[in-house]
């Protein structure tokens, strides 16, 4: 079974929708991590999403912490975590997997 998570806030939702192309968000695995600061953090199973979403991800990062290619190699290489909080968690028979269009 695939899971995923959403954003609980229109905010946060927003955003990502705008990033991904859509509001959920695949999951490597339905559980919570610590980072390396103790807050809890989800998995995104990047190798799920399509490339385009991948490169849009790249160029927000990059929007806020440098250098575009080196993000992107980061993320093909390690993926992404994103804070848990403000988060639910769906199995994937609640998650309708059509991405919206990106505006």
């Amino acid at each position: 079974m695939r899971f995923f998570i959403r954003a609980t806030g229109p905010a946060r939702r927003a955003t990502w929708s705008s990033v991904f192309g859509r509001e959920t968000l695949p999951l490597k695995r339905p559980f919570t991590r610590a980072s390396n600061d103790g807050q809890p953090v989800c998995d995104i199973d990047l190798a799920s999403c399509h490339p385009l979403a991948v490169n849009r991800l790249a160029v927000f990062l990059a929007g806020h912490r440098g250098e575009r290619p080196q993000i992107l190699a980061e993320l093909r290489a390690g993926g992404v975590a994103l804070p848990a909080a403000s988060c639910e968690l769906l199995d994937g028979a609640a998650v309708d997997l059509k991405p919206k269009a990106v505006t």
